[in-house]
């Protein structure tokens, strides 16, 4: 699927492997997503960023060099669900979604046409 990679500092749209919902997360069809100062910054300084979050005991923050798909302030409508989720709300159903970052190669926010986030992570937008 097609998303903008972030890597070094560069933004390019790129080819990633579609996202498959892990145990308790639902996967996301993307319509809209902001860009947020936090994307901002950590594109440009995040490498200070995971030092700073690592003396807090998070060391999962991206690092310059790693493959990223920034986003985590998004809508979109549900697609489907890993095994163990909640389920709901109907696929179909609109959603906004707000995740954390997980360590992967190659993370799926919402600056790419799907994303997988934690169930806990979404929630019914209702009618529109």
């Amino acid at each position: 699927m097609k998303a903008v990679i972030c890597t070094e500092t560069r933004l390019e749209v790129g080819d990633i492997p579609a996202p498959i919902p892990a145990r308790g997360q639902v996967l996301i069809d993307v319509s809209r997503c902001g860009i947020c100062g936090s994307d901002l910054h950590a594109r440009v300084h995040a490498d200070a960023m995971a030092e700073l979050a690592a003396e807090t005991g998070y060391r999962d923050f991206m690092r310059s060099h790693q493959r990223v798909v920034l986003g985590h302030e998004f809508s979109g409508t549900v697609a489907g669900y890993g095994p163990g989720c909640r389920k709901r709300w109907p696929v179909g159903t609109a959603v906004v979604a707000l995740p954390g970052r997980s360590p992967r190669d190659v993370d799926t926010n919402s600056y790419a046409a799907v994303a997988s986030v934690a169930d806990r992570c979404s929630n019914s937008i209702g009618q529109i």
